[in-house]
């Protein structure tokens, strides 16, 4: 069971990413500092390095945040769908146009690590790994509604 320290620090690591979100459709990555992300947050730089160790830290927990939630996303709408492809494909669809998912603030990250995970192994891994996923379940299922 989890002790109230330990419920206050998850909840100020979440606060810390969803400022980090904000904090990157406002700035960018290359502008941010750990100032900017408390300041939205409403604590202090310090206390941000104390729920994570370093600004890249924070900045990998975001992107596996949003990543997480958009993987999630997809599993959920997949559970409510049958097997048939075409149902399958467009609920793929309409949980990637969810607006929980596509809201400007996520987009703004989405874009911002997509635009660095080129030179950056550790963004390519979440990314890259996530986009291969997807593409290669879409193309199954586009390969299965041709062959019905």
């Amino acid at each position: 069971m989890a002790t109230i320290n330990q419920n206050i620090q998850r909840e100020r690591r979440k606060l810390l990413i969803d400022a980090t979100i904000t904090a990157i459709a406002e700035f960018g990555l290359s502008k941010l500092t750990l100032a900017k992300i408390g300041s939205i947050a409403g604590l202090t730089a310090g206390t941000v390095n104390f729920h994570f160790k370093s600004k890249e830290s924070l900045l990998l927990e975001t992107l596996n945040f949003v990543s997480e939630e958009f993987d999630q996303s997809i599993a959920k709408a997949l559970e409510k769908t049958g097997s048939k492809p075409s149902k399958r494909l467009g609920a793929i669809i309409n949980a990637s146009l969810d607006p929980e998912i596509t809201e400007h603030r996520k987009m703004a990250v989405w874009h911002a690590f997509d635009s660095e995970s080129h030179s950056r192994d550790d963004y390519q891994l979440i990314c890259g790994k996530r986009d291969r996923e997807n593409f290669e379940l879409i193309f199954q299922l586009c390969e299965q509604i041709i062959r019905q």
